[in-house]
């Protein structure tokens, strides 16, 4: 479930306004942030940085949990995974239970999306525009 939510991140960017003076550094180049800048952590694009998930577009189960960045954010971050991650497996076990669950009709072509300042858009089934959330490929027959 965390590697589903790491690649089609749902809380895509996370905005911060330092209260003091900032530096960070990543060894090789060190960038100052002044008191009352607007920071954002672009969740979606940190999620897929090869430097820290290997193979990135890939699930692969084995990685080490502290990594997954949707439930970083202090306390609320703490509090709210598990009851997101329980209420997705929920979800994927009664859709697994659906005897009328099937693939749309169509094409099932590659989800198109796009990450702009931290905001994960996807092209809509007319590929006329960018919406925020995905087009439903399934349907349920009663």
């Amino acid at each position: 479930m965390l590697e589903a939510l790491r690649l089609i991140t749902p809380a895509t960017g996370f905005l911060r306004i330092p209260n003091t003076f900032l530096t960070t550094s990543d060894w090789r180049h060190a960038e100052g942030i002044n008191k009352g800048d607007d920071l954002i952590l672009d969740v979606a694009t940190a999620s897929r940085d090869p430097a820290v998930f290997p193979d990135p577009d890939n699930i692969n189960l084995d990685r080490p949990q502290e990594l997954y960045l949707p439930f970083i954010d202090g306390l609320h971050g703490a509090l709210t995974r598990p009851i997101i991650v329980a209420g997705l497996v929920t979800q994927l076990r009664i859709f697994a239970r659906m005897e009328g669950l099937r693939k749309g009709p169509g094409t099932q072509e590659t989800l198109r999306r796009e990450v702009q300042e931290g905001t994960v858009s996807f092209l809509s089934e007319a590929k006329d525009e960018w919406v925020p959330l995905p087009v439903s490929k399934y349907r349920i027959d009663t």
